[in-house]
Formats: C-alpha cells, structure tokens, sequence
C-alpha cells in the first residue's frame, strides 16, 4: 500500500500498487471508546445529549454506535455483598423495556434487561 493523497474528509487514503484499488484506515480500538460510553449511559445518570455535548458526537452517532451493545446479555456475577444493596430501574422506550441495576455505595454489581420491574426480575 503507497500514501495516495487525501479523502475530502481529509483522511489519508492509501492504494495498492498491484490491484489499484484505493481505501482509508481504520482504527479498530474505537469500539472500545463506545462501549465505555455506553455502559456509562446505562449505569450512570449521563443522558445521550450530555455524552454527545461532551465527546463532540450528535445524539444520532452515539444511537447508531450502542446499537449492537443493547443485543449482549449480561453475565451474572457473584460477589459478596457487605452493606447496602441499592437496586433500580431504568425503563426505555416508553417503558416497554426496563434495566434493572443493582449497586453498592462504591459500585456497580450487575445489571440486566426485564419487561417491568418486580420482584420476579
């Protein structure tokens, strides 16, 4: 691959000197960033216009980035428990959907997906 001038985005493009076919990198560690943000939009009190505001994204990106995270399930963890056991829910569009987070003072234990919030979820 040779250097091969810029997009109009102003990303490097680079091209093949044997098939000719020209193309841009991309960084595979960015999902990683997402993700982050995603769980902190989750578990935390950001809403999707803070997250956006602040990283310098539109709402719309960060909707189309957490798209395949709302598909994996959480794994349950066990972990003894000293103290108080704070659980709530957060329900999503238009309350069809709710996660239910369970919490300590410190930290996040575990959370998941339920249809409502009661005592069977």
């Amino acid at each position: 691959m040779q250097r091969w001038g810029q997009t109009t985005a102003g990303k490097v493009r680079y091209r093949c000197l044997h098939c000719r076919i020209s193309s841009t990198w991309k960084r595979p560690d960015i999902g990683k960033q997402y993700f982050r943000l995603f769980l902190r939009y989750l578990i935390k009190t950001t809403s999707l216009n803070e997250l956006a505001h602040y990283h310098h994204l539109t709402r719309r990106t960060l909707i189309r980035q957490f798209s395949p995270y709302w598909l994996v399930a959480p794994l349950p963890i066990v972990i003894p428990i000293r103290g108080t056991l704070v659980l709530d829910a957060t329900y999503l569009a238009g309350r069809r959907e709710a996660v239910l987070v369970a919490r300590t003072p410190q930290t996040v234990i575990c959370w998941g997906f339920a249809q409502h919030e009661n005592q069977a979820a």
